[in-house]
């Protein structure tokens, strides 16, 4: 897992389509990190940890074509 993270799983993880080296992950609680990798150089570009309420569990991510 991230090492710093307390998540012992991933919920999802997707490519960007628009750039297949870009990556995101959501990790599990009790932190709900969301990961952006640089997958061709293999290291981390940008991490938030998310707010998540017991009744909103995210089951997967996905990037916005209009972003």
């Amino acid at each position: 897992m991230l090492p710093d993270s307390e998540a012992t799983q991933f919920i999802s993880v997707e490519f960007c389509p628009q750039n297949d080296k870009i990556l995101a992950t959501l990790s599990g609680g009790p932190d709900f990190k969301l990961n952006l990798w640089q997958w061709d150089k293999q290291r981390g570009i940008a991490q938030t940890t998310l707010q998540i309420l017991p009744s909103q569990m995210p089951r997967h991510l996905s990037f916005s074509p209009l972003d």
